[in-house]
């Protein structure tokens, strides 16, 4: 847990419409307006890491209005499941987007 963050964590399952890498990418950052963090990926390291079987997709963002950090994980699971983690410096705006990105990624 990251200090002077608050965490939210929320158990989800992939809509089956909603299991690849770039329908995942494009739903949080339609939802969320936050950009991707490529953490892990071959194009890091070298030499290149093999893929990994449930994959996890980090994104990082600010509001607008306040400057408040904003991270979110979504990591896949088996079948579908997935769990998904935001961490905000405002409570408030991160049960907003926790909210926001579960309806993206579930319908």
């Amino acid at each position: 847990q990251l200090m002077g963050m608050n965490e939210i964590t929320e158990k989800l399952t992939l809509d089956t419409k909603c299991r690849n890498e770039h329908v995942i990418v494009q739903r949080v950052t339609t939802a969320a307006n936050l950009s991707r963090v490529p953490c892990g990926s071959d194009q890091e390291c070298r030499p290149p890491i093999p893929p990994h079987e449930y994959p996890v997709y980090r994104f990082a963002g600010r509001t607008v209005t306040s400057g408040s950090l904003v991270l979110v994980t979504v990591a896949t699971r088996e079948e579908g499941a997935a769990q998904l983690t935001v961490n905000c410096e405002k409570m408030v705006i991160g049960t907003m987007l926790v909210k926001d990105i579960l309806l993206a990624l579930t319908q």
